[in-house]
């Protein structure tokens, strides 16, 4: 059994507490209680009630020191074992009028939630050295499913919560910030709302998330903060700062999302189609949702336990379902994320691109290129409005290729990547009619830096890595796609210095006999990110 480690202590956490003199203060009102009962027989009801007072006294004492945002792990390990004493001393007591009445009582209940808040207000790194410590939760588990006298009841079944947080089974439980942002919300008041909002949002959710942290935490914060974002659009409280929290609830859903893994996005998308398949007409790019269609969400959503931020029990589908409700919903209310909406299709676009064997388009994400094309060069006015697009044509264009990446990667059907492929070769062929000599210059310019050219070559590439030689024969005989393919040779035949990156994987394309060579060549490649150029 470890211990835990002594951790460097910053300047803002708190020193140590071993509550010895809580402790103390505790056992002097149990003599006293005792001398009493020497001399009242008829004392059962009145030691009870003293015992279980004393119980509750004693956790109000400590629990807002252990549960401190900055208090020490070696208080907050101190704490969970004082309160578990406690549980183990009522749930072993003798059989008797007063222990009965004791167990029957608040300290049961008391005990288990202050365990449950000290646990919650743990950051990630303590938690796991609480887990590591392995003592406390040896006698949770005990008392739970070994006690060493049997007992009547369901007084200690709630241990079961602290359980499946240190073994992760269900993940951090983030009930206790939705209840507090409720409760703010509740108050109906001006900036101090915003203030207390964005504090709890930032360090009490969005900052327990890591890339490490288990898959039923990730969905368990995302779903807090769905929560906690329709709480707000329906509610529209009065507040300034509104747009600090639109802008930080934007922001923890887009980083929880980004540290979801694809095969964990996959095992959402695919718990949707399962639990609310009426919901997965709206994975999709070019999905529309009318005032009717929402208000049927609202209906399908509808939960009578109206308890925020509740753990999800079984299948991750109702989370999608709330993320998906809230993109629309969201349409509804302006006033409230006017200037978020853009995210929040980002955030579930992420779901989209990561939409495993269901077939899916790639016409919107081609249109969006299409449409800054057209702008710039309908644009003949104004020389700096046309850069400006020229400029945000290469950012776009980048950013599509990213994400026609993770849709037509592992886990996505043939038709996807086929259609994914086709599509890639379009915005190839439309760089090099902007590369072309003929050009102006502020067409050619654009991608000067070749960055496009070569994340188009390490997609394709990467998009038939997976399959055999004798699948890939049959796949690239696709006639739409062979057509895309002599397009292109067109294009480069009158601009052959144009685009050498994406040669290899051409000849792929062309010639399937070149799978092996190609595949070997384009192990270890990686996706760059297109960043905006100004003019030196």
């Amino acid at each position: 059994m470890q211990a835990p480690q002594p951790q460097k202590r910053s300047r803002y956490e708190q020193p140590e507490h071993g509550f010895v003199e809580e402790l103390q203060e505790f056992e002097k009102s149990l003599e006293k209680m005792e001398i009493f009962q020497s001399y009242n027989s008829n004392s059962e009801t009145n030691w009870a009630q003293h015992f279980t007072n004393s119980i509750l006294s004693t956790v109000e004492i400590i629990v807002p020191q252990a549960s401190y945002s900055t208090a020490n792990l070696r208080t907050r390990v101190n704490a969970l074992h004082i309160f578990m004493d406690l549980a183990m001393a009522v749930a072993y007591a003798p059989r008797g009028v007063a222990s009965d009445l004791i167990r029957g009582g608040k300290a049961p209940s008391t005990l288990i939630d202050s365990m449950s808040q000290v646990l919650d207000a743990a950051s990630v790194s303590d938690l796991s050295s609480i887990r590591r410590e392995e003592a406390f939760l040896a006698k949770v588990n005990e008392l739970r499913f070994k006690p060493r006298i049997v007992f009547d009841g369901a007084s200690w079944t709630g241990l079961d919560k602290i359980i499946d947080l240190l073994t992760l089974k269900k993940g951090k439980d983030f009930r206790p910030c939705c209840n507090q942002v409720k409760s703010v919300v509740a108050q109906n008041s001006y900036s101090p709302l915003a203030t207390q909002l964005v504090k709890t949002i930032r360090r009490e959710i969005v900052s327990s998330i890591q890339s490490t942290t288990t898959f039923e935490t990730k969905c368990n914060a995302l779903n807090a903060l769905a929560d906690i974002s329709l709480l707000l659009t329906e509610r529209q409280p009065n507040c300034t700062d509104r747009d600090l929290v639109s802008q930080t609830l934007r922001e923890g859903l887009l980083k929880v999302t980004g540290l979801m893994t694809s095969q964990e996005i996959a095992e959402v998308v695919a718990d949707l189609r399962t639990e609310f398949p009426e919901f997965s007409q709206y994975l999709r790019d070019d999905a529309v949702a009318t005032y009717v269609d929402i208000s049927k969400m609202k209906q399908l959503l509808k939960d009578d336990s109206q308890e925020l931020g509740l753990a999800l029990e079984s299948g991750k589908g109702r989370l999608l379902a709330k993320l998906l409700y809230l993109k629309y919903v969201s349409r509804q209310w302006p006033s409230f994320w006017a200037k978020d909406l853009a995210s929040l299709d980002q955030m579930i676009e992420l779901f989209i691109d990561n939409s495993g064997a269901i077939p899916i388009s790639c016409k919107v994400l081609l249109l969006k290129i299409t449409i800054i094309v057209d702008a710039a060069d309908t644009d003949t006015r104004y020389t700096v409005s046309r850069e400006s697009a020229a400029n945000r044509l290469r950012v776009v264009i980048g950013e599509n290729i990213c994400r026609l990446a993770k849709r037509g990667g592992e886990g996505s059907c043939m038709e996807t990547k086929l259609d994914v492929l086709k599509t890639l070769l379009k915005i190839g062929r439309l760089i090099l009619e902007w590369k072309a000599p003929s050009s102006p210059e502020w067409k050619s310019k654009t991608f000067k830096d070749d960055c496009c050219e070569k994340m188009l070559a390490t997609t394709m590439t990467a998009i038939r890595m997976p399959f055999d030689k004798t699948k890939w024969a049959e796949f690239s005989s696709e006639p739409e796609l062979r057509e895309e393919i002599v397009a292109i040779d067109e294009l480069r035949k009158k601009n052959p210095a144009a685009m050498p990156d994406i040669d290899s994987a051409l000849n792929m394309l062309r010639d399937p006999s070149n799978f092996e060579k190609v595949t070997t060549a384009a192990r270890g490649e990686e996706l760059v990110e297109v960043v905006d150029l100004t003019d030196d």
